[in-house]
Parts: structure tokens; sequence; C-alpha cells
């Protein structure tokens, strides 16, 4: 054994073992950096320091017995007498500073919903509070301020009108709270298009980078580290299929958003019907797709631009019009600086024509409201109060009264005129409206059903 040892020092004397430690990482040339320093990298180092991670918190009221029982009765009992607790739930997502003298951070509007406070965090590192300027749902976009900020890194926005099909693009975010991910792809496809239940997305860029939840929010860029777009919304079960909303949208829309906090609403001034089967054999339609318009509005862009009771509308902005439910959710995609081609059916041809989109205002939403629901509307402490109620209107026939509270139209909300404002838009062409209206202690479901 003694032999073994001796034997085994001396063959570490003649031949010591020198291990990885005598390895040396080779100096790298310029050419060779230079060489893996492609466009891509180029691009992210251009873009990168101007992305931010969005961290939201929300506060919720819930009931210490939510959940124990499924009778409302109950449920007010317990929350009259035993109060609600507070619960803050966390949320993260991403955004791009495009102004860093003044602090605004571009995001998706779903990103901060809700949110009772938003913070944003830096590539290096920093962290400030930020707050919300204004968000648009119907665009999915919101512009938030980082206050008290000066000269932040920010990105430059490019001309996503010439987006070219298969020229590379990376997306940056903060997928699943990991910091600045870069992901990479081409452009798939443009003028896309998502129908969701509220809302339709038009004019979209579809990518094949990877985009998952918390890069909701981030840019994509070009390989000149551009802004081209805003990453939103990644279909369930796809793989490689991704959206965002282009740069020429984002503008139309913050410009908005900075100036008075909200996208105001726009409409064509057109009332009108879905094709039945009877309609479609005697317009000579192919099939029941189309929007038959039936009224116009005084002075009606649309009617100014040489649109007649009688004509189907078929497209807008090349957006197939299947129904009047398509209508309204197309409009909804729309700004008042948004120009709209629209093909339609007149006497058996084709006819295409341009409308220029009116805003509707706060005292077209008073007429409307007021001719074919018979309600009017006041804000007063915070609620919406009804202030009259015409005499045989379908508000009347329910039995609403001046003094009611309007609570939510449609399953949304209302909290101000502009939901109200927004709730009449989207809905004057109803049939029928479910409203919650709240009398006393009580909220009450209220069907108004047109004659």
């Amino acid at each position: 054994m003694s032999k073994i040892i001796f034997l085994s020092l001396v063959w570490l004397v003649l031949f010591p073992v020198q291990g990885l430690a005598a390895l040396n990482i080779s100096p790298e040339s310029q050419e060779e950096l230079a060489l893996r320093k492609g466009a891509v990298v180029r691009a992210v180092e251009k873009a990168a320091p101007a992305v931010v991670n969005i961290v939201t918190t929300k506060q919720t009221s819930v009931s210490p017995f939510q959940g124990m029982f499924n009778d409302p009765f109950f449920n007010d009992f317990f929350r009259q007498h035993f109060g609600e607790q507070q619960r803050h739930t966390s949320s993260l997502g991403s955004g791009v500073i495009v102004d860093g003298r003044k602090g605004l951070v571009i995001t998706n509007a779903h990103v901060i919903a809700g949110a009772s406070e938003i913070s944003v965090r830096l590539q290096d590192g920093r962290t400030f509070n930020a707050e919300l300027v204004g968000s648009g749902p119907d665009f999915d976009l919101a512009v938030l301020r980082i206050p008290g900020s000066r000269n932040l890194p920010e990105a430059d926005l490019g001309d996503s009108d010439k987006i070219m099909p298969g020229e590379t693009v990376i997306a940056i975010g903060n997928p699943y709270g990991f910091s600045h991910t870069i992901t990479t792809g081409v452009v798939s496809a443009l003028g896309r298009s998502l129908n969701t239940r509220s809302s339709y997305f038009s004019d979209l860029i579809q990518t094949d980078a990877a985009i998952n939840p918390g890069n909701s929010g981030g840019p994509l860029i070009n390989l000149s580290g551009r802004v081209i777009g805003i990453n939103s919304a990644m279909l369930a079960k796809a793989e490689g299929i991704g959206f965002a909303i282009p740069s020429k949208k984002i503008l139309e829309v913050a410009d908005e958003l900075v100036y008075q906090g909200s996208v105001s609403p726009v409409w064509l001034g057109v009332f009108g019907q879905d094709i039945d089967p009877g309609l479609a054999s005697y317009l000579g339609l192919a099939d029941l797709s189309g929007f038959l318009v039936t009224q116009f509005a005084d002075n009606s862009p649309a009617r100014r631009a040489g649109l007649k009771a009688g004509d189907v509308i078929l497209k807008l902005n090349d957006r197939e019009v299947k129904n009047r439910r398509y209508y309204q959710l197309i409009l909804r995609s729309l700004t008042q600086n948004s120009r709209v081609r629209a093909e339609v059916w007149r006497d058996g041809k084709i006819w295409h024509m341009e409308f220029t989109p009116a805003l509707f205002t706060p005292k077209i939403a008073e007429n409307l409201a007021y001719s074919r629901w018979g309600l009017k509307i006041r804000l007063q402490n915070n609620e919406l109060l009804v202030s009259a109620v015409r005499p045989g209107s379908p508000a009347a026939r329910t039995g609403m009264e001046k003094g009611d509270i309007l609570r939510a139209v449609s399953g949304q909300e209302m909290r101000s005129m502009d939901d109200f404002v927004r709730a009449v838009n989207n809905s004057c062409m109803d049939a029928k409206l479910m409203l919650v209206v709240g009398r006393g202690r009580g909220d009450y479901h209220v069907l108004l059903v047109e004659e």
C-alpha cells in the first residue's frame, strides 16, 4: 500500500495535473465582435433602455363569507352587518417610454385596467410610481406618466404603413416577470382583425415572435430599433401567432388620451338592421351578410357622402360587415381622425364611398336616449340619476321613475357621463336593452323593449 502511494506522489511530481485552470479565453478581435453584433443586437441596444416592466396593484372588496351562500339575500345581509375585506392583487405587464422628457409610457389598456397603484421599472433598475393619463379599452391602449422624471430614455416610433410581410421583428417585454426578454420572428401578415365579445380590433400586425403573458404592452421593433407596434394579444391554444397594434393607430389614439384622457366615440349617423332571407332575395344579395341602412340622423356624415336608405353596407375599411353588430364593433375601432372606405350594395351593383366619422357628442347621446328609450340622465354625487321619463316610452312602460339610479347598461357599469355616452353609442340601434337600476336599497334588472 505504501508503495502505491509513493508511486502516485512521484507521478504527480513528474506530471502535475493542471486542469481547466490552465485554459485561457482567447481575446476576441473587433472584427469577430462586429460579426456577432448583428442588426438584431444593435436594434435591441437602441430600444431596450426605454422598455419598462409594469406592476399594478388592484384593490377589491370581498365579503368574508364570499362563496358560502348562493342566495343574494344572505350575501347582502352579511355585507351590511360584517362589512367587506380589502383584497390586493398584483399583475405584470410591459410598456415603452415614447417621450423621455415628459415621462410618457405607452402600454395596453388591459394591463392597467382597475389598478389602484402602478409602478414601472426601467432596464437600469430605477423604479418609479406612475399615474394613468388615459385609457382606451376599445383600442387596448393606455398612456402613463412618470411624474417628476427628466430625460428618461425613449424609443423612436417607426412608420407601420411601411412594414413588409416577412421582415424581421423583435418583441421586448417581461414575460412571467422575467425582465427584458428578447424574442425574434417575422411579420407574418398585416391588417389582421380580432373579434372579441365586447371589442373589435382591426389593422393588427401578426407576428410569430413569441409573445407570452407579461409581454403585453411591450414594443415590437424593426431592425432599425424603431417601435412599429405594441404587443397586445395572442390566440389561446395557438403557437407562433401573436398580434401587435400598429404605430399609426398608436399615434391616433395616444394623442387623444394625452389631451383628454379618453378617446372620443364617433359615428356615421346611420341606423339600420340585419339582412334576413326575404330582404336578401328582394335586394339580390347572394347571402345574409351586410347592414341595411334604414334611417339617418340629422346632418349625418354618411348621408352627406351620398349613402341612401336601402343601401347595404358590405365592408368598412376592407373589413366585412356581417351584420349590425359587426358594423357597430368596427366603428368602435375608429377615431375622429380616421377615414372610412365603404363598399355598398345598391341597385344590384357595388358602389365605393368614403366617409369622415363625426364625434358622438353628449348632446347627441342625450337626444337619442330620450327619443329611443325615454330617459334623461344627469350626474349627481358621482351617480347617474334619471331626471325625466318620457310618458309612453320603453322606460315608462317598465315603471322607471325620476330619481332612479342608472347602475349599468348592457353589462357596462355607469360611473360617469362618458360611460353613458359610450353606452348610448354602442346600443342606440338595439331593439332590447338591459339596464341595472337602483331604487331605495335595492338594484333591479330592467329590460327596455322598443315597439
